[in-house]
């Protein structure tokens, strides 16, 4: 098990999506990692030139790789992870869930 600071591109198109699968639960249904990655995006922050930024355990030989195919590839674009020490939580920033909640508002 490793732990990472991940960094990514919202689509902007997916923000709808991506809300109402993290507000209905959707994600975390998704086994083995499903609680895993709605922890982690529930957490991310969006810095001001829209980089979103989490912290997120895993259990793969390559970092994210099952993630990245059940969920984070549908969403995110220029996936970046860093190896951290221990549990990384983001600071500052806006909360995803807000952002995500502007965008799929706009985009009605």
């Amino acid at each position: 098990m490793a732990h990472y600071c991940v960094r990514a591109h919202l689509k902007p198109t997916q923000a709808a999506e991506l809300l109402e699968e993290l507000t209905t639960g959707r994600i975390r249904q998704l086994k083995p990692e499903g609680t895993e990655i709605h922890r982690a995006l529930s957490q991310a922050r969006v810095h001001g030139d829209g980089t979103v930024e989490w912290g997120e355990m895993c259990f793969c030989a390559t970092p994210l790789d099952h993630e990245r195919q059940t969920v984070l590839d549908r969403f995110f674009d220029g996936l970046t992870t860093r190896e951290v020490e221990g549990p990384h939580e983001p600071m500052g920033a806006r909360p995803l869930p807000d952002v995500l909640a502007e965008l799929a508002g706009r985009a009605r």
